[in-house]
């Protein structure tokens, strides 16, 4: 009977350690896919000579950008 428990106790730890390698590689795996870069589209561009910036309304509103009427100063 004491002869079964080292080997039995070296091959649950040795089962241990790749169970921990594989989690690790899959969390490894997860991270990278989570740091990805985004591609953000590009909001600027060129007509005419003259450098355009779209930006969408919400963002408008959240950055406080509005449009008035010039008022005369004369």
């Amino acid at each position: 009977m004491r002869k079964f428990v080292l080997p039995i106790l070296a091959i649950c730890f040795v089962g241990f350690l790749i169970v921990l390698f594989v989690k690790g590689r899959r969390e490894q795996a997860q991270e990278s896919e989570r740091e990805r870069p985004v591609k953000a589209p590009s909001r600027v561009s060129v007509e005419h000579n003259e450098t355009i910036l779209s930006v969408d309304p919400a963002t408008q509103q959240k950055s406080g950008i509005g449009v008035v009427a010039l008022e005369s100063t004369m």
